[in-house]
């Protein structure tokens, strides 16, 4: 996803606490294309 600019490097960062085996899939795909401050704000909920 990084090499296809579809994620940033920051905004992994950000997730790797939140992201398992169950749930990498669906929690990237929320995360696609999006800006820091929105990432920030989905692992906030």
């Amino acid at each position: 996803m990084v090499a296809r600019g579809e994620i940033h490097l920051s905004g992994l960062h950000r997730l790797k606490a939140h992201l398992t085996p169950k749930n990498h899939e669906h929690v990237l795909a929320l995360a696609k294309h999006k800006a820091i401050r929105e990432i920030q704000e989905l692992v906030s909920i």
